[in-house]
């Protein structure tokens, strides 16, 4: 009896390490995915400011 309770706390534990391991990950990926389209916006208003020559400044 007590190897049954040791082997189903092995397999529950196996079980939860897996998942904060499969969470981490999706969460890393997230995380990188987002830096990435920031970056892109970012550096796609830089772009449109500097290409269209209009600015705030320059309209008054």
């Amino acid at each position: 009896m007590a190897a049954l309770v040791v082997i189903g706390l092995f397999v529950a534990g196996s079980l939860v390490v897996w998942a904060v391991k499969a969470f981490i990950g999706v969460l890393f990926y997230v995380l990188v995915g987002a830096l990435i389209v920031g970056g892109v916006v970012f550096i796609a208003g830089k772009v449109r400011k500097s290409v269209g020559g209009s600015s705030r400044r320059q309209l008054r």
